[in-house]
């Protein structure tokens, strides 16, 4: 991911296009996947949000999908953890989630494909701390 650090536009264009591909294309889509993307540990990231979250009212897991409905900060938010991504949905800038990544949040670029909107999960940490200043 080095390589693509300060070429975000050019990473985004290539999962878009990987994205949007017809469905007899996902054997070809999966092997360009397979040439910059390294697989996540589902199992793993899925005991770390569990474990880090489990404890709170607010937390719910369900099969492969962990939810947040959170009263006091007014969050609603979805993750689904696959091996070739993470799928979030939420309703806030900086998800709960995402601080449980926090220690790895460099490695974590976010694509929306609707709204045509990408960053590395650092910038957006940043922009977050730098407003509760």
């Amino acid at each position: 991911m080095k390589t693509y650090k300060k070429q975000k536009n050019m990473l985004f264009n290539i999962l878009q296009q990987v994205y949007f591909m017809e469905r007899e294309d996902v054997t070809f889509a999966y092997h360009i996947l397979n040439q910059f993307i390294l697989p996540l540990d589902k199992i793993h990231l899925d005991n770390k949000i569990f474990i880090a979250l489990h404890r709170y009212a607010y937390y719910k897991k369900q099969e492969d999908i962990h939810y947040i409905s959170q009263v006091e900060t007014d969050e609603v938010s979805t993750l689904v953890i696959k091996k070739s991504m993470m799928k979030v949905k939420t309703n806030k800038v900086y998800s709960t989630f995402f601080k449980v990544f926090e220690d790895s949040l460099a490695n974590y670029f976010v694509c929306d494909f609707e709204q045509k909107d990408y960053f590395w999960l650092t910038e957006l940490k940043s922009i977050v701390d730098f407003q509760k200043q």
